[in-house]
């Protein structure tokens, strides 16, 4: 192992810290990852639509440095996951979506990645306004992006770990 890349997380999820600890391991294949995840809040609703996905993984890196610099933990990454909707690109459609925010401490800036969507069928959208996406697709016993249609299955952190991956080719 070359380096150690140190990483802070805005997240405690299990799913979420092994998606993204698999994509840096992938960017970073001779150095060794270590990882601090902190519990943050977005400063948006629980279940983010539209452009609110992308401000809440903003807010979460922000809520995470100062965590951070509470707890005296330097890191080379600050990097937030944000499940949400999209509800914006195709006009009347909705998608289950990863987005990514990952801040490069060295360069001083921020990059955006989203993973691949799924679409939610609109009579289940007013559930989901008054669960949540997570208590959604657990009652519907889902723990991933699945397409009950071809049953193909994409696990969250397979998600988090593409939308990171497509937030560090951004540089």
């Amino acid at each position: 192992m070359d380096k150690l890349i140190c990483i802070g997380l805005a997240t405690t999820s299990e799913a979420k810290i092994e998606g993204i600890k698999r994509a840096f391991e992938k960017a970073f294949p001779n150095s060794q990852i270590k990882v601090f995840p902190r519990k943050t809040i977005s400063g948006v609703a629980n279940q983010p639509f539209g452009r609110e996905t992308s401000k809440g993984a903003i807010n979460r890196v922000k809520n995470l440095i100062g965590l951070l610099n509470e707890d005296n933990v330097v890191v080379d990454y600050y990097v937030s996951c944000e499940a949400g909707i999209d509800n914006e690109s195709i006009p009347g459609e909705f998608f289950s979506e990863q987005v990514v925010y990952i801040f490069n401490k060295s360069i001083r800036k921020g990059f955006f990645g989203k993973s691949s969507a799924w679409s939610i069928p609109k009579e289940d959208i007013q559930e989901i306004k008054e669960l949540d996406l997570d208590k959604y697709l657990r009652k519907r016993g889902c723990t991933g992006l699945q397409d009950i249609g071809n049953g193909s299955y994409i696990t969250r952190s397979d998600a988090v770990e593409e939308g990171v991956r497509a937030a560090k080719s951004s540089k």
